[in-house]
């Protein structure tokens, strides 16, 4: 389907379409604000709490941090979506879904190498569970709620 952007050039009309999209972009920066303050925080609450073993690394960040490798925030129409791509941190995959044991097929052990960059061999890696951490539980959404309409009340005030 083809797209087509509607972008007057010039007069009243162009006046019209510049006070739309400044309001538009005033809406996503207060959506920023509300992912930075509210919804990452609380992420990295549930990784914390979801028996992963380690908190540091690009695994973290990417579902944490906003502009870490790996961290997408979208706005869409009436939603937010924070995520994080497997592609570029693999193990967040196994992180979010879990994985079975892991055997060498081709040489006496596994390789790696761990956050600090240092060689690890092991003949076998246990099976992972899965960790529950894109979620927001009652809690977490009537503080989202409530930071929003403090959120709103300011702007309008100020506006």
């Amino acid at each position: 389907m083809p797209e087509y952007t509607i972008r007057p050039d010039k007069g009243p009309a162009q006046a019209a379409m510049d006070a739309v999209l400044d309001k538009i972009e005033h809406i996503d920066a207060l959506l920023d604000r509300l992912v930075d303050a509210d919804v990452l925080p609380v992420l990295a609450e549930h990784y914390d709490k979801s028996g992963v073993k380690k908190r540091s690394g690009a695994a973290y960040d990417a579902i944490t941090k906003r502009g870490a490798q790996g961290n997408i925030i979208e706005h869409h129409a009436g939603s937010i979506r924070v995520s994080s791509d497997d592609s570029v941190v693999p193990e967040i995959k196994w992180i979010i879904e879990g994985r079975p044991e892991v055997r060498p097929k081709f040489k006496k052990a596994l390789h790696w190498q761990d956050e600090e960059g240092r060689d690890v061999f092991a003949k076998h890696s246990k099976a992972t569970p899965e960790h529950d951490i894109y979620y927001l539980d009652e809690a977490d959404l009537e503080k989202i709620e409530a930071d929003l309409s403090d959120l709103l009340l300011h702007e309008g005030s100020t506006h």
